[in-house]
Formats: structure tokens, C-alpha cells, sequence
């Protein structure tokens, strides 16, 4: 998203911050995400495959790589749910707490776009269109296996959730 779109975005949802300073919020998580992710890939990727545990994950649990990091990221989306609970009954949890939970949860979204290219050839609308049947419907679900390499979850009947 260029900076003009970004600041017409803002301006049009937001009354109370400038678009200015919501671009530099943008800017500095973005950077955080990058440094999270660059951090986190020496500790959890082997080799060239920065997906490695996310794969892994599958043996354990029989599910598709895609699922398992939809598990790993549900840890993050509760405590920011439990930190909206929180800052609602007027308890203020430090920036620094709400920084680390955001950029967390950013570094996943982006880590599922990584799994939705690599297992299933998924692109963004500046790439190539996810699969989709003859009806349109996209084959990429979670706990099914559209691809044929991921098991199916056991009592699952493959619908999305």
C-alpha cells in the first residue's frame, strides 16, 4: 500500500490519530515484524525451509501445516483477546506488552501466507489466484487435504470451521 492510499485509509476510519502518526505506527511494527521474524526463523527453521515447524507440527498433531500454525497463533489471539477484556474493566497492560502480542500476531498472519504459498501454490492478488474448484469455492480449508500431501484431522469431515 503506497503512503497516499495509506493516508486516505486513515483519514476515512480514523478520528483521532493523525495519518501521519498511524503511518509511523505502521512503519515501526512493520520493522519489529521483520526483526521477530528474522530472529525466530535461527531458532525454529532447519535449513532453507523456514516452515520447518509448522511441518513438523503435522506429525504430531494430523493435521495440515496451515491448521498447525492456526494452533501456535491461537496462544497470541487469546492474550489480546484477554488484553481487550482487560483494557475494557479500565486495566492498562504496558505498551510494551500490547507491542509484543501485535507484532506477534502479525509475524503469524504473514507466516500462513508463507504456508498457503508453499503447500498450496496460494498467491496474494499481485501473483496467481488460490486454487478453486469448479464452482469457484477455494480448495485450501483447514483439516481437509484439497493438496492430497496433508492428512486428514481424525473425526474431521473435512469442512471449514
Amino acid at each position: 500500500m503506497d503512503h497516499d492510499r495509506f493516508h486516505a485509509l486513515a483519514e476515512g476510519l480514523l478520528l483521532n490519530i493523525t495519518p501521519e502518526l498511524l503511518w509511523d505506527v505502521r512503519e515501526r511494527l512493520l520493522g519489529q515484524v521483520r526483526t521477530i521474524l528474522l530472529a525466530k526463523n535461527k531458532e525454529y527453521a532447519r535449513g532453507e525451509d523456514k516452515l520447518h515447524n509448522f511441518k513438523r507440527a503435522t506429525e504430531f498433531r494430523a493435521c495440515s501445516p496451515l491448521d498447525a500454525l492456526a494452533g501456535m497463533m491461537l496462544k497470541h489471539t487469546t492474550s489480546i483477546y484477554d488484553m481487550i477484556d482487560d483494557f475494557d474493566k479500565g486495566v492498562r497492560n504496558p505498551a510494551s506488552m500490547w507491542q509484543e502480542k501485535v507484532v506477534d500476531q502479525i509475524a503469524y498472519l504473514i507466516l500462513a501466507m508463507g504456508v498457503l504459498e508453499d503447500e498450496h501454490g496460494f498467491r496474494d492478488e499481485y501473483g496467481t489466484a488460490a486454487p478453486q474448484d469448479q464452482d469457484g469455492n477455494y480448495s485450501i480449508i483447514l483439516n481437509s487435504s484439497p493438496c492430497g500431501n496433508c492428512p486428514e484431522s481424525p473425526g474431521s469431515s473435512g469442512a471449514p470451521r
